[in-house]
């Protein structure tokens, strides 16, 4: 993993539990020093934090670390689901026959894992599943976007957890959606993905205000 990566990783948790507070400033020199890394890898780290949203860089003043509340969740759930929707219906039309036995062998395994209840395996079987109905759609730039809230997303659940009954929702959501696809109906499936996204943000929502 590049230096920049791992550094990524931990001041994206720092961020979201609260270590580094929102409306906190950060500077490159401040960074490199504490975690004992040249400027380059802080620069490359806040560049991909500031796409994920988390802070905001103030040319030659470093950064400002921006707010992770309920607008800031929304947001990225709604944003996620537009591309996911974009996602499904092109990498429907680009499907073959391996493409949907993929899907089909990801959505058993996804039930597997839900079983175990680990958040890391969760989000990994999650993932695996979607890709297998997006990656056929070739469309580089709108997976790009899916991917970058991944782990922006799994830090959350690791610190916020899931509801009682939203595991078996997504298992349900997850049987829909492959339904959608094995019958070829691009529109009930663009449809099920949002109402799977729209599902996944209210649960944190929740999440975030039952722990408040």
């Amino acid at each position: 993993m590049p230096a920049y990566s791992k550094l990524r990783d931990i001041l994206r948790v720092d961020i979201i539990t609260g270590k580094i507070p929102a409306e906190s400033r950060i500077t490159i020199a401040e960074i490199a020093q504490e975690h004992g890394v040249s400027h380059m890898p802080v620069r490359e780290a806040l560049q991909w934090l500031q796409g994920e949203g988390l802070i905001e860089i103030i040319p030659n003043k470093g950064a400002r670390v921006l707010p992770v509340d309920a607008e800031f969740i929304a947001n990225v759930y709604e944003t996620r689901a537009v591309i996911e929707g974009l996602l499904a219906r092109s990498g429907l039309r680009g499907f073959h026959e391996d493409d949907l036995w993929r899907m089909q062998q990801r959505y058993q395994e996804f039930c597997t894992v839900a079983a175990e209840s680990q958040i890391d395996g969760i989000y990994a079987g999650d993932r695996r599943f979607h890709l297998a109905l997006y990656e056929p759609s070739r469309n580089r730039p709108a997976l790009e976007i899916y991917n970058k809230y991944t782990e922006l997303l799994l830090t959350l659940r690791k610190k916020y957890g899931f509801s009682g009954g939203r595991i078996e929702a997504m298992v349900e959501e997850h049987a829909e959606i492959l339904a959608a696809a094995e019958a070829g109906d691009e529109y009930r499936l663009e449809s099920v993905i949002r109402s799977h996204a729209h599902g996944g943000k209210q649960d944190l929502l929740d999440r975030m205000t039952t722990a408040s």
